[in-house]
This record gives C-alpha cells, sequence and structure tokens, in this order.
C-alpha cells in the first residue's frame, strides 16, 4: 500500500466516510486584527510592529551570538546542492524539471543564491515576501526574477475566508504607494 492509499485509508477510519472535507475546520491563531499582526503577544515595547523589524536587524548585525546562531541555521542551505528532480520518469517529466531548473538556477536576473539569501532573512525577521516576476522568451512565460520586498516594507496580512493568505499590503518608496500583492503573484516564508 502506497502513502496515498494509506492516508486516504487513515481518513476513512477517522472521519467514517469515504472522502475527507476540504475545508478547514480550525485556525492558525494569529491574531491578526484589521489586516494588521498584533502586537498582544509581544511583551517588549522595543521589539512591537515596525520597531521590532528595525531592532532585529540591528541584533543580526552587531551581536556575536545572534550572528552565529543565524549562520549556524543559514549555512547548511547556503552549502547544500539544490536541484530539481521530475515528477515523473518521463520525457515530458525530465523536460519540465529541466526548464525549471534551466530558469531557477541559470537565467534569471538574480542569482539563486540571492535568493536564498533573502529567503533566509525569514529567520531573523519572521517572514520574507519575494514577488514573482515574469518575462515572456520565446513564447514561453518564465521566472524573470524573484524580487525581495523586505519585510520592514510589509504593513499588511490580509487572510481569506478559509484562512490562508490571501494578499499583503506594502508600504514602499515606489511612488510612495501601499501595493498590494496577491498570493499567486507573491511567494512567502513564514
Amino acid at each position: 500500500m502506497d502513502f496515498r492509499q494509506r492516508i486516504s485509508t487513515a481518513a476513512r477510519i477517522v472521519l467514517g466516510k469515504d472522502t475527507p472535507g476540504k475545508e478547514e475546520i480550525g485556525a492558525t491563531g494569529t491574531a491578526i486584527f484589521g489586516s494588521v499582526l498584533s502586537d498582544s503577544v509581544e511583551y517588549l515595547n522595543d521589539l512591537k510592529g515596525s520597531k521590532g523589524y528595525t531592532m532585529y536587524d540591528k541584533m543580526r548585525r552587531s551581536d556575536g551570538q545572534v550572528k552565529g546562531a543565524l549562520l549556524a541555521c543559514e549555512l547548511p542551505f547556503h552549502s547544500a546542492f539544490w536541484d530539481i528532480q521530475p515528477g515523473t520518469q518521463d520525457k515530458q517529466g525530465n523536460y519540465i524539471a529541466d526548464a525549471i531548473r534551466e530558469n531557477l538556477f541559470e537565467n534569471m536576473t538574480i542569482t539563486w543564491e540571492d535568493v536564498l539569501h533573502h529567503i533566509l532573512l525569514m529567520l531573523p525577521f519572521g517572514c520574507m515576501v519575494m514577488e514573482k516576476v515574469w518575462e515572456l522568451d520565446g513564447g514561453t512565460w518564465v521566472w524573470r526574477k524573484w524580487a525581495p520586498r523586505l519585510p520592514n516594507t510589509i504593513t499588511e496580512w490580509h487572510i481569506d475566508d478559509t484562512g490562508g493568505l490571501d494578499y499583503v499590503r506594502q508600504q514602499a518608496l515606489k511612488r510612495y504607494w501601499y501595493l498590494a500583492m496577491s498570493v499567486r503573484a507573491a511567494t512567502t516564508w513564514a
């Protein structure tokens, strides 16, 4: 019995029906009021709201113990061999894996090492958002880059009716506007 069959069997036993429900029953418990993460869980005033991002940045740059702890977490990711494996072992699966590998590791305007560096900013800041920027290349849509959207510029987290992330709002220097990025346009790590 493969993994999917075992999960299906377990769901029938636990739920007493053939198909599990697709909707979520619980919630994350993250306190979000008016699309803003609540400060109520943080008891240190220096770490509340946007002041927290400033303090985390100061700590990661100037405190040797913090910097060492972050490096201990980050270095295994930087030293790992990254690859894309085909989902199926046929010509189409290999073609898709090769295309993604080439796009992600060789053809973006931001290097994979830089993408990884920005993704790992989720460790000191608690989250990281990157916007997927596309371009048309010979009739195929490919990633031009995954553009970093620094954590201190994300001002709101909008949640959909199922409790999943719908979009984030960013305050950036681009025309001094608040910019909304849907979850389909961005990759998020938290």
